[in-house]
């Protein structure tokens, strides 16, 4: 019986133990989750933040919106302004950004074709990476007309609308294809319109066989752009390269020659990439 009576305090004693091990690990990935949506809160922002605020929006105890913030601060992550006690990204976010594009070798790679798209084309150019379902500009060069586009670095988009986004939808498996176009209410940005996927499928194929894609009024009204495909030393996809602008100046002859342009230098930041074009294609 005391056998049976010890055993049983060692079993109860350890249960003990790893569950409070189990809680600590638990609080801390809250706490980690919490720490990352007060920075992100902090980086859509464009004006400082208060405590109470951010309290208010990420639905927080006003203690515990502090302590995340101090943390962050420590951290050269945010900064508090001494005239208002409001806060802001710090210093060691750009720590992170310039990792982030360092790591993106192609960037660099890509940087001299998108200098010669820019000075012949006159508008935007653009340089978008692919992450998971999304499409992503990491760079980009403004266009020289005072009316011109500015992409929205950092922000993801959807595969399905925009030339960079079809001309990487149109370069995955057809498995990968039907997945992302399996949502039935997937609808157009600029418009709110329904995506028609019989004609988006005929699109995808028509990309294919010219290496590049366009499109008008999708993401935005009155924007009109053209992409083409970047390629690793795997053949995988890793990003776009693409010209973009106003859609009245955007002819059809106009997105041709894009496209050829476009489409050339994605070929040759591939190569750069080690991606052996000819090999692949025979």
């Amino acid at each position: 019986m005391l056998l049976y009576d010890a055993a049983e305090d060692i079993h109860h004693n350890f249960s003990g133990i790893n569950n409070n091990m189990t809680d600590k690990r638990h609080r801390t990935v809250v706490a980690v989750e919490r720490a990352v949506d007060v920075l992100l809160y902090l980086a859509k922002r464009s004006i400082p933040a208060g405590v109470t605020d951010l309290a208010k929006d990420l639905n927080l105890s006003r203690g515990a919106a502090h302590r995340y913030l101090t943390s962050l601060v420590e951290k050269g992550l945010a900064i508090q302004h001494q005239e208002t006690d409001k806060y802001s990204l710090g210093p060691s976010v750009l720590i992170l950004s310039q990792a982030f594009l360092h790591q993106l070798s192609f960037r660099s790679r890509a940087l001299p074709y998108m200098n010669d798209l820019h000075q012949l084309s006159g508008e935007t150019v653009s340089l978008a990476v692919r992450y998971q379902d999304r499409r992503i500009c990491v760079d980009q060069i403004e266009g020289t007309n005072p009316l011109r586009y500015k992409a929205e670095i950092g922000k993801p988009y959807h595969l399905y609308y925009g030339s960079p986004g079809k001309v990487i939808l149109a370069n995955l498996s057809e498995h990968e294809i039907k997945t992302i176009l399996q949502d039935p209410n997937l609808r157009l940005p600029a418009t709110d319109a329904p995506v028609d996927r019989e004609a988006l499928l005929k699109e995808l194929s028509q990309i294919r066989k010219q290496g590049f894609a366009t499109s008008i009024g999708e993401t935005l009204s009155g924007l009109s752009g053209v992409s083409a495909v970047i390629k690793d030393h795997t053949g995988e996809v890793v990003g776009t390269v693409g010209i973009s602008g106003l859609s009245l100046r955007f002819t059809p002859e106009r997105m041709a020659e894009f496209g050829s342009m476009v489409k050339e230098a994605a070929q040759e930041i591939s190569k750069e990439l080690g991606y052996l074009i000819a090999n692949r294609e025979e």
